[in-house]
């Protein structure tokens, strides 16, 4: 990677981590924990603690609200059930949701 790729790169790393965060806010945490893996490869590759630092928070923060959302689903609460659409899919794969009668 030659010098004007690497000033690119980090100038974007404040940016996808904007951006993961307003995922985080907007309860996409999978989409946050995408965003936050790609700056945190990146500022891996550029030797970047500070941006390696904020990435790891954030994945941090993102494997706090899954946890969050998991203790939701313990209630079996008719919020959790859509949390859990919207997280997996109508499936609901991996959730452990009572159907209501």
């Amino acid at each position: 990677m030659n010098s004007v790729d690497c000033e690119l790169t980090s100038a974007n790393l404040d940016k996808f981590l904007k951006d993961a965060h307003e995922a985080l806010d907007a309860g996409q945490v999978q989409a946050s924990r995408e965003l936050s893996h790609r700056v945190l490869k990146m500022a891996q590759s550029l030797d970047d603690k500070h941006f390696e630092a904020k990435a790891l928070l954030c994945l941090a923060h993102c494997g706090r609200m899954l946890s969050h959302y998991r203790r939701i689903g313990r209630g079996h609460s008719p919020h959790h059930a859509c949390l859990c659409r919207h997280q997996h899919g109508p499936q609901r794969r991996g959730c452990r949701s009572r159907s209501t009668p």
